[in-house]
């Protein structure tokens, strides 16, 4: 008998194959998101993920999340993403600039490229133990 049902959760949210499906070749981190896709996934400028359905110009002095698919949201709509409920809760503008698959590497590489453009107020670096391995 079975623990658990083979129930599909994930209510037509992105899974990890349409953050791939997304990604584009970036010289420095290797891939990012494409930007500006009004798909499945929904990003805006430099292809960070937007905290709802509607695509904005990226604020400055916001905080600025970097991490791997935990912070993009793989698998959970935009307004459900742990930056778009940060943003929720602070009632400041939080960027989602996780990236699916990252290392902890790229994650730091993507914060130097990101910073100089945003000039953030807070830099959120969003670590998971695989990510360290990913970077080996």
């Amino acid at each position: 008998m079975p623990l658990w049902s083979a129930q599909n959760f994930a209510r037509h949210a992105p899974s990890f194959l349409e953050f791939v499906a997304d990604a584009e070749f970036d010289p420095v981190v290797g891939w990012r998101q494409k930007a500006h896709r009004n798909a499945a996934l929904v990003t805006g400028d430099l292809g960070v993920r937007m905290n709802s359905r509607e695509i904005r110009p990226l604020p400055q002095r916001a905080i600025v999340a970097v991490g791997d698919s935990f912070t993009a949201g793989s698998e959970v709509a935009e307004h459900e993403t742990y930056p778009a409920q940060l943003e929720g809760l602070l009632g400041r503008p939080v960027v989602n600039g996780g990236v699916g698959g990252f290392g902890t590497d790229q994650m730091v590489l993507w914060a130097y490229r990101l910073v100089p453009i945003l000039n953030p107020s807070l830099l959120v670096v969003g670590v998971l133990d695989d990510d360290i391995n990913r970077a080996g």
